[in-house]
């Protein structure tokens, strides 16, 4: 059995961390010089994404990439706790940053999301679903959630912890997370920052019912409205009429 597998580990695809960084914003000049975190950040296929459009960005305000490696040092950050994984998007992202000539050393830390205490203006995660890896002994101490622990009240604490760091979060969200009482008070008490809900069942994603559940913590209210024809209604979740309508893209 693959590790990956074995270890329930679940890669991005492509196409759905390009929907988390646009349902965010995370796009155009108003990107450079803002702060970014990763947690749980695997292979780090979200990191190079986030990696490529500040470049592109960068490049195109300067003309040149002078002076772009300590702000990528500074600015973009991932969290996490597989140390073989970590040792994979290190090699994976620094390939990227030499492809480009840029000798920047990606902050990249190899602990438990949960005790990342960072502040940025932008957060993105697909945290543990199935499985709670013990940061002490990874190989060794790995709880099956089915008798150690509650997944989805753990799946809650990644969005308190996001909230916590940044200003705007996008979370990769199976649609049970959300269902059980610890889910729907979430969403209940930050009905006014969520921003944008992107349906990706229709996704080759590993994952079904799931959404991609966009928080902007910035600002304090929000509008809701519905527009598109690809959408996804939180009353999957919880009450419509208690969480009101809610921006979908």
């Amino acid at each position: 059995m693959k590790r990956e597998l074995r270890l329930n580990q679940l890669k991005t695809p492509e196409n759905v961390v390009n929907i988390m960084l646009d349902l965010a914003g995370y796009y155009g000049e108003k990107i450079l010089d803002k702060k970014v975190c990763n947690l749980c950040f695997g292979e780090g296929t979200i990191l190079i994404e986030i990696i490529k459009r500040y470049i592109f960005e960068y490049n195109k305000k300067y003309g040149n990439l002078d002076g772009i490696s300590s702000q990528i040092t500074e600015l973009i950050s991932g969290v996490e706790i597989d140390k073989l994984m970590v040792t994979r998007a290190y090699s994976k992202i620094n390939l990227l940053l030499k492809e480009n000539s840029i000798s920047a050393k990606i902050n990249l830390k190899c602990c438990d999301a949960l005790n990342y205490n960072n502040c940025c203006d932008y957060c993105f995660c697909f945290p543990p679903f199935e499985f709670i890896i013990e940061p002490s002994n990874f190989k060794e101490k790995i709880k099956s959630s089915r008798f150690k622990f509650d997944k989805k009240s753990y799946y809650i604490k990644f969005l308190l912890k996001a909230k916590q760091i940044s200003k705007k979060v996008v979370f990769i969200c199976p649609s049970d997370i959300l269902s059980n009482q610890s889910g729907v008070e979430f969403l209940m008490s930050n009905v006014n920052n969520i921003s944008r809900v992107h349906d990706l069942s229709s996704y080759d994603f590993y994952l079904k019912p799931t959404i991609a559940l966009c928080l902007d913590f910035s600002k304090e209210d929000s509008v809701f409205s519905l527009c598109n024809d690809s959408y996804c209604l939180m009353a999957n979740f919880v009450d419509f009429n208690q969480l009101k309508t809610v921006l979908i893209r």
